[in-house]
């Protein structure tokens, strides 16, 4: 029975320990990718923030038009 124990305590430190790496790895890719993309993916960020404000707006808006 102990000697069970230290084995599955490896394998979720394993498990953890790639868990953080992959995760680490995709923070990576993405913060590259911006970088090597400011210009377009900052304002396509923007285009999509005020996007979606607009529409919440106008659906906000009829809806606020249907209860009168």
């Amino acid at each position: 029975m102990m000697s069970e124990h230290p084995k599955d305590l490896k394998n979720v430190v394993e498990n953890k320990t790639s868990v953080f790496n992959n995760v680490g790895q995709s923070a990576t890719n993405y913060v590259q990718n911006a970088i090597e993309n400011v210009f377009d993916s900052t304002q396509d960020a923007t285009q999509n923030l005020v996007n979606n404000v607009m529409k919440r707006r106008k659906n906000e808006t009829k809806a606020y038009a249907k209860q009168e």
